[in-house]
């Protein structure tokens, strides 16, 4: 039997838009392929705890605030 891991549900489409940053700029800053940071963005699939850390970074929140279900420290 296999196990699926839920996609986190996130913000990163309402931060990137309070500060004015495409998906371009958000996923090559964050270097994370477009149709995987598609996906992300989308909810489709869960990020790696190195992708959620790289898009705190970029984005300059916890990454807690981007996936708040998600207890992650960044």
């Amino acid at each position: 039997m296999v196990i699926k891991a839920k996609p986190l549900p996130n913000r990163l489409k309402v931060l990137r838009a309070e500060r004015a940053v495409t998906q371009f700029a958000l996923y090559a800053a964050a270097e994370i392929g477009p149709g995987r940071y598609w996906q992300i963005e989308a909810g489709r699939t869960t990020p790696t705890k190195a992708e959620m850390k790289r898009l705190s970074r970029v984005l300059g929140v916890p990454a807690g605030d981007i996936f708040p279900s998600q207890e992650a420290t960044s």
